[in-house]
């Protein structure tokens, strides 16, 4: 599996490196522990999250004296533990990193972007989607002065916005940022990237409910052609997409064809998201995933 094999040659690099950030060796155990989780591996997960919280609970607070280390330190500790939901924990790191930018480098845009990002991915997860909104408009503003109009940043945090937009039902407002990240990615990416797939689904939750459904037509067809035919959990991917938008024509038995033949790639490869069990449940109705899935699903957020 290509994911894992990336990430066990990051964590063996990291363990290599003397005096690396701890916090890196950390994400990738995470990184790896929701990998194995997703794919009903539970020990080894366990194994991982584990050895991933040691690693955090052996971290100094780096008050040395050098603020860029105790920032980058406690901004990817930060984001570690917004993901494992220590939220209070997170808070606390972040604010620091955020304080510390503001403090010593309060002009630099790239260090406020990335702790606006990082304070919104935390109110995000919280439910806040106003608290988080604020701080991903800002993180956007700091990328459209810090970095080229072209640049992956500038996507990045754009897409970010787009997302919180639309989670917030402003259908309007995610319609410009959505746009500006696919085409900044589309220049960025190869046809058939990985990461170029982030941005088409994006764009095409707000078609969805924009009622563009032309241009869902045209993204749809666009993963079809270009997913790799031996990426099965990227394909079921796209096969849900395909769902949703035979779901919205009124096609709803072909619909749910498509959803039957996704859910088996879905379970088993690293691909399955909450977006992703929502439309499933949206076009099948509840109860299509089993409580053990479920959990392992929930357990690897």
């Amino acid at each position: 599996m290509r994911a894992e094999e990336y990430l066990r040659e990051a964590i063996a690099s990291w363990r290599e490196v003397p005096d690396a950030d701890p916090t890196k060796l950390a994400f990738d155990l995470n990184g790896l522990g929701i990998l194995y989780s997703r794919t009903n591996r539970v020990p080894e997960a366990l194994e991982c999250y584990g050895e991933a919280l040691d690693v955090i609970e052996s971290i100094p607070d780096p008050s040395t004296g050098d603020f860029l280390t105790e920032a980058s330190w406690s901004f990817n500790l930060g984001r570690l533990l917004v993901r494992m939901e220590r939220l209070d924990e997170a808070e606390r790191r972040l604010m620091r990193a955020h304080e510390l930018h503001g403090e010593y480098k309060p002009d630099d845009l790239e260090l406020q972007m990335y702790s606006h990002s990082g304070l919104g991915e935390l109110e995000e997860v919280r439910g806040d989607l106003d608290a988080a909104i604020e701080h991903y408009v800002e993180a956007d503003r700091c990328a459209q002065h810090a970095f080229p109009a072209d640049s992956i940043q500038r996507a990045a945090t754009a897409n970010r916005l787009g997302a919180a937009y639309l989670a917030r039902g402003d259908v309007e407002e995610a319609e410009g940022p959505t746009l500006t990240a696919l085409e900044i990615a589309r220049d960025t990416y190869e046809p058939g990237s990985f990461y170029l797939d982030i941005y088409l689904l994006r764009r095409l939750d707000w078609c969805f409910e924009g009622g563009a459904i032309d241009e869902a037509h045209e993204l749809v067809f666009e993963l079809e052609d270009t997913v790799p035919e031996g990426e099965a959990g990227r394909r079921a991917s796209v096969k849900v997409e395909r769902a949703r938008l035979l779901h919205v024509m009124g096609e709803v038995e072909e619909a749910r064809r498509c959803i039957r033949e996704a859910i088996p790639s879905l379970l088993t490869e690293t691909s399955i998201t909450k977006r992703q069990i929502e439309i499933c449940e949206g076009i099948m109705g509840e109860g299509i995933f089993d409580e053990n899935a479920l959990r392992r699903i929930g357990e690897s957020r």
